[in-house]
């Protein structure tokens, strides 16, 4: 559990070799000593992981297979919370803010080239499942974030009303929650548009 917690750290300070590192030492661990729990939690890192490094045909990969088996085990927190991963992950390609560097168009032309024209709608489709897995077992944290990831999808393809109210549903998930950061996300957001 240090080793894995040592690697979430790695992660939010941006030290990804090192996280991968720690991640992989956790994995072999878990293999060894039959300790799946923390080996299948420690893959989903390992694809965020991934997908930070851009490498995002492994990293969704390994998501949405992670996803596959959290399904036919009803696991619906780590449902939710790939949902909105690989939501975030097409919304980014929807928003573009940037553009990709030749290294990592390169890295992931296969990844783009099958899902160019789809990203949207899958985008829109993982923020949709989380929002309704997230309803049904009260995650209201995790709703505001997929309403806010839907309402940042909406606003990009130009539906500035559907995106309004999106934005809204996810500032009345964050009250209940009291998830101040998020809500304060969320206000600036509805009033962007």
């Amino acid at each position: 559990m240090a080793k894995m917690s040592l690697g979430m750290s790695y992660i939010s300070n941006g030290q990804l070799m090192e996280a991968e590192k720690t991640l992989n030492e956790v994995i072999n661990f878990s293999q060894r000593f039959g300790s799946e729990f923390h080996g299948a939690a420690t893959q989903g890192l390992l694809s965020i992981v991934s997908i930070l490094r851009g490498n995002l045909e492994k990293g969704v990969r390994i998501a949405e297979d992670l996803l596959k088996g959290y399904y036919q085990n009803n696991k619906n927190y780590n449902i939710i919370v790939y949902h909105v991963l690989l939501g975030n992950v097409y919304l980014q390609i929807v928003q573009r803010k940037r553009p990709m560097s030749f290294s990592l168009l390169y890295k992931n032309i296969g990844f783009l080239v099958k899902n160019i024209l789809f990203v949207s709608k899958k985008a829109e489709h993982h923020f949709n499942k989380a929002i309704e897995v997230s309803k049904n077992i009260g995650a209201k944290g995790y709703l505001g974030q997929a309403y806010l990831g839907l309402g940042s999808l909406h606003k990009a393809k130009g539906r500035i009303e559907q995106a309004g109210e999106c934005f809204s549903e996810a500032l009345q998930a964050f009250e209940q929650c009291e998830a101040k950061a998020y809500l304060k996300i969320a206000n600036e957001a509805l009033e962007t548009l």
